[in-house]
């Protein structure tokens, strides 16, 4: 079985017995098949990180990871922004964290319940950066 029918078939979580579908499909593949096949495959990647919340995909830490992570609702908008905008994930986390200050402050036409995961949200990002302020010293 070739490489993308492996990582296809290790992202899509299929079992054995439909791997050998893909084993087909990979064999009548010419080489710009191929190179779609990887580019859907790196692009299902990227998305499958976003959803299993991971943003960052920078091996590096920054302060907010060094410091638990980006709340969850921040970091939910954020890849809202992200996919369907296409800004920049280090965009799209500062206009998420900019709605959310204004949701949680009355602003904009949001229902009640969004309003209090903006606030619960500000409010963990608040206490976050102060314990990173705090270790700082």
């Amino acid at each position: 079985m070739g490489t993308s029918v492996d990582r296809l078939i290790e992202l899509c979580g299929c079992s054995p017995m439909s791997a050998s579908n893909f084993e087909v499909f990979e064999a009548e593949l010419d080489d710009d098949d191929r190179e779609v096949v990887d580019y859907l495959l790196m692009t299902a990647v990227g998305a499958s990180l976003i959803a299993l919340g991971k943003l960052d995909r920078s091996p590096k830490k920054n302060w907010v990871e060094k410091h638990g992570g980006l709340p969850k609702y921040i970091e939910e908008v954020a890849d809202s922004i992200h996919r369907k905008r296409g800004k920049t994930i280090s965009q799209a986390i500062q206009l998420a964290i900019g709605a959310i200050k204004n949701w949680a402050h009355g602003k904009g036409d949001v229902d009640p319940d969004t309003r209090a995961k903006a606030v619960a949200a500000l409010a963990q990002w608040t206490a976050l950066k102060a314990k990173a302020k705090a270790a700082r010293g």
